[in-house]
């Protein structure tokens, strides 16, 4: 859904200008999300704490935790709630035996291994495969590899397509100077260090910003842009939306997931977690997709 918010920022933008910068590339190569931290901190942990006491301890405590408290911990604009605390601590307690682009997606993936494979019905859980989670070969510096996998997946198939393709929808121009290929070259010479520092992450950014920005601007902390469905998803629109593509009669005729699981999850939508409404919101969107590209429907 954050698509829409883009698109609408797109069109008001139009009526100012034609052409605007983009920031996307900078977090990707200076390291600049708050996984980056986790990861990177849950691999120096794991170098210092045996692998039993993050199974036995402190995994459990974190699924025990209140969620107000792991919210203060969680740098994202919605709650973590029951189903991120749970997805959290089983991120801790497989991170052992997992490869580092298999943490990578255990800690971003709307659906973890044992909710896709629920989902799935018989014939497309047996055609799925796993192997997507494990990985390109893993060599070199430990946060280098870790912004690397961004550069297979989520820029190109994710941010950059969403952007041109709203830009384009309003005749914008959109320049991204931080992927030119100098800068992202620069960026992986340097040391971890100059990426992150503690708990300050794109480090050597911040320090440029110091000697050429306002302080207020360089200090100013991340700010997620987001889509707020916790405080839309019972408007009549959204209902509609989702009745008509999660309808029982058209997930079984898809057959790709099963119709029991697909409402389950719709009546955890009333919960009003944040995690829920984006797993419900991401089948509606691939259905759409498939009844415009695949079915040829003609929507509106």
């Amino acid at each position: 859904m954050l698509i829409l918010a883009y698109y609408l920022l797109a069109e008001a933008t139009r009526r100012e200008v034609k052409v605007v910068l983009s920031g996307e590339g900078a977090d990707e190569s200076f390291a600049g999300y708050s996984f980056h931290k986790v990861i990177r901190w849950t691999e120096w942990a794991h170098k210092v704490v045996p692998g039993f006491l993050t199974r036995r301890v402190v995994a459990p405590a974190v699924a025990n935790a209140p969620v107000d408290l792991l919210d203060k911990l969680f740098v994202y604009p919605a709650s973590l709630g029951k189903r991120g605390r749970r997805k959290t601590a089983d991120y801790l307690r497989h991170y052992s035996s997992r490869s580092l682009n298999q943490s990578y997606v255990a800690l971003r993936a709307l659906f973890d291994v044992g909710e896709r494979r629920d989902l799935y019905t018989p014939g497309f859980r047996d055609a799925a495969s796993e192997e997507w989670a494990r990985g390109p070969s893993e060599e070199g510096p430990f946060l280098d590899r870790l912004l690397k996998l961004q550069f297979d997946d989520w820029l190109q198939d994710n941010l950059l397509l969403r952007q041109d393709k709203n830009t384009m929808a309003h005749s914008l121009e959109l320049r991204c100077p931080f992927l030119d290929h100098r800068i992202i070259e620069l960026a992986f010479r340097m040391p971890a260090r100059m990426k992150i520092r503690g708990l300050v992450d794109k480090f050597a950014e911040r320090e440029l910003g110091h000697r050429l920005l306002p302080g207020e601007n360089v200090k100013r902390s991340k700010n997620p842009f987001y889509f707020p469905l916790e405080y839309f998803h019972e408007k009549s629109t959204i209902q509609e939306l989702i009745r008509m593509c999660l309808d029982e009669g058209r997930v079984r005729r898809r057959g790709l997931f099963e119709p029991a699981q697909v409402n389950h999850l719709v009546e955890q939508m009333k919960t009003g977690e944040f995690l829920v409404l984006k797993q419900v919101l991401s089948l509606v969107i691939l259905e759409l997709w498939q009844m415009i590209f695949i079915d040829r429907e003609a929507l509106w």
